[in-house]
């Protein structure tokens, strides 16, 4: 079986911040090939994904990224989701989640994407907690055609929290319930894993670090000074200590954040643990921008009696600062179709590219469901029709070359044009309205090294004015190689009708013997007219 040297890119964008990663394969396991972290201001009145995009394919060539396929986490805010007590006597009761979801949310079969896991550890009894996760195809749809329009692939789409849960599962801790806190700009998304899965999941809209950013900027820090002073001073250490005269004021407005966030998540963490034992959820983990303060995570996990469990993740090495790339790392280990990996990119464009090595079945209607969704290891469902990889790069191959051919034709074809509408001009410019200068500079360009022009005239022919002329040339070559040489590159103009040598003579000329000549150029003028 061939080992692939380097995953896909992982790349994920969340409030504003696109975080991107490649993993090399060593001797002792993954290392960090290449990873980058990029804040593009938005456009104005214009679309700050795009310009995260477009700011990535800008620095990307000046990287060590390797190939241009890339995978993708879908933002928290472009989700559907739904945590659904279904029967857990029916016989698919995964199935019927995703009906319900498609009945609540209000969604047309064929224009969605669906996950659902169902996790062993939910409560017993006639009801099972599922958890259903998906995406629109237009969401999934305009991320892929930002990446395609600036040369790179997008070949899976997952959503943070399950490539978050599939770094986590990693580390030894597959036993344990952990709480993500995937901290955001604008907002914070709790999560409940275990065993790589996702049993719960709850958004906590405007509970982002761009909360205590404002605040302390109603003190006077602007918006890059107060960012960089939480990430400096955080809950940790005194200003003293710190040498940072604002630490009191990040303290103040980080504590004020951590109340807010603890009243939100306390509340949902109560609803997990009665579907799930409590026991089964006793650790906390905090992801993207919220692992950058120091001391925010112990805060957290001390005010919702959580043990803090940092990401510590042995098999990536050289990556300072995991947590902040825990979903991209999760992304490059799983979800180019690992274990437990899904891709919510819509069924079309899945066909135009390689697909992966998991199964998927795609939502026709509520009476096919039966026969079109499965359970796949017991984790979850994807609903995707099956694709096979062997065939999708066949039609990959047999489009990139017809679409290669079709640019060598269209390249020939355009430089043909442009040759006919060059030669067009210039006898539009001689017929039409000569510019004698234009002529001169033409005649002057095709002499070489070899030949020096002594005279150059031009007279008119008959009595349609600007229409026929003669030009007349004297001059001197280097020998009569030369000369032949100079009359071949006049014809070969294309803007005289004929060329004719008058005279051509050795001569001596400073020292040196040359080829004297005179010559008539035709424009426009009969055969018999030469040399009259």
């Amino acid at each position: 079986m061939k080992v692939t040297r380097f995953s896909p890119v992982a790349v994920t964008f969340s409030g504003g911040t696109l975080r991107a990663v490649q993993l090399e394969r060593r001797r002792l396991g993954w290392a960090v090939r290449e990873a980058l972290a990029l804040r593009p201001e938005p456009d104005v009145d214009g679309d700050a994904g795009d310009r995260a995009v477009r700011r990535l394919a800008e620095v990307w060539a000046r990287r060590r990224f390797v190939g241009t396929d890339v995978v993708f986490a879908l933002p928290n805010a472009d989700l559907i989701r739904s945590l659904l007590e279904v029967d857990a006597d029916k016989d698919d009761p995964l199935l019927a989640a995703a009906v319900e979801t498609e009945r609540v949310h209000g969604l047309s079969p064929g224009t969605y994407e669906l996950t659902a896991w169902r996790p062993e550890q939910a409560s017993g009894g006639r009801r099972s907690a599922v958890m259903v996760v998906g995406a629109a195809h237009d969401a999934t749809r305009r991320w892929a055609e930002r990446f395609s329009d600036v040369g790179l692939t997008a070949t899976h789409v997952e959503c943070r929290a399950s490539a978050a849960a599939s770094l986590l599962g990693l580390d030894g801790s597959d036993e344990r319930g952990q709480v993500v806190l995937d901290i955001g700009h604008g907002s914070t998304e709790l999560a409940v894993v275990r065993d790589g899965t996702v049993i719960y999941q709850r958004a906590l809209p405007g509970l982002g670090i761009a909360s205590p950013v404002a605040a302390l900027a109603d003190d006077g820090l602007d918006a890059e000074l107060a960012r960089h002073a939480i990430e400096t001073a955080g809950l940790i250490g005194d200003a003293g200590a710190n040498g940072l005269p604002y630490a009191p004021q990040v303290r103040r407005v980080l504590a004020a954040f951590v109340k807010d966030l603890v009243r939100e998540a306390e509340p949902a963490l109560d609803y997990a643990a009665r579907l799930y034992a409590p026991q089964l959820i006793d650790t906390l983990t905090v992801l993207a921008d919220g692992a950058a303060v120091p001391g925010l995570e112990g805060e957290l996990a001390q005010r919702l009696s959580l043990e803090p469990l940092p990401v510590r993740c042995a098999q990536v090495q050289g990556l300072p600062g995991q947590a902040g790339y825990a979903v991209a790392l999760g992304l490059c280990l799983s979800g180019s179709g690992g274990a437990g990996a899904f891709n919510l990119l819509p069924l079309d464009v899945i066909e135009q590219r390689e697909t992966s090595r998991t199964v998927r079945f795609g939502l026709a209607g509520a009476a096919s469901y039966a026969a079109a969704l499965a359970v796949v290891g017991g984790v979850y469902i994807g609903v995707n029709r099956p694709q096979f990889a062997q065939a999708a790069s066949t039609r990959i191959a047999d489009a990139q070359a017809e679409h290669a051919g079709l640019m060598r034709q269209l390249e020939q074809v355009r430089q043909e044009t442009q040759d006919a509408e060059h030669r067009l001009e210039a006898t539009r410019v001689l017929s039409e309205r000569p510019d004698w200068s234009t002529l001169l500079h033409v005649v002057a360009q095709s002499t070489g090294e070899t030949v020096v022009l002594d005279d150059l005239r031009v007279s008119m022919v008959g009595e349609s004015m600007g229409r026929s002329a003669k030009v007349l040339v004297r001059g001197a070559a280097e020998d009569p190689w030369s000369l032949s040489t100079f009359v071949l590159s006049l014809e070969r103009i294309g803007l005289f009708d004929r060329v004719n040598i008058l005279r051509s003579q050795r001569a001596p000329r400073s020292a040196v013997t040359v080829t004297e000549f005179e010559l008539e150029c035709l424009i426009g003028v009969a055969e018999e007219v030469s040399g009259g």
